[in-house]
């Protein structure tokens, strides 16, 4: 399992993730991709969610955007 992405969102959120929420890849589907935004939401590629949210956001992705 990558957990370099929900790490990065772990700092970003200074606090742990729960067991229901997810890292979210919202403008990529790279698992080593680590942009949470710094700050800026809109710039973020991997942003908090459900479980649910994350598979119905999955068609909707841009793959390429960090490969």
């Amino acid at each position: 399992m990558d957990v370099t992405h929900r790490y990065a969102l772990a700092v970003e959120l200074e606090r742990g993730l729960d067991d229901n929420e997810v890292a979210m890849h919202r403008r990529c589907d790279n698992p080593l991709c680590v942009n949470t935004g710094d700050g800026d939401a809109f710039a973020a590629h991997v942003v908090l969610a459900s479980a649910a949210e994350n598979m119905a956001d999955r068609p909707l992705r841009i793959t390429k955007h960090c490969s």
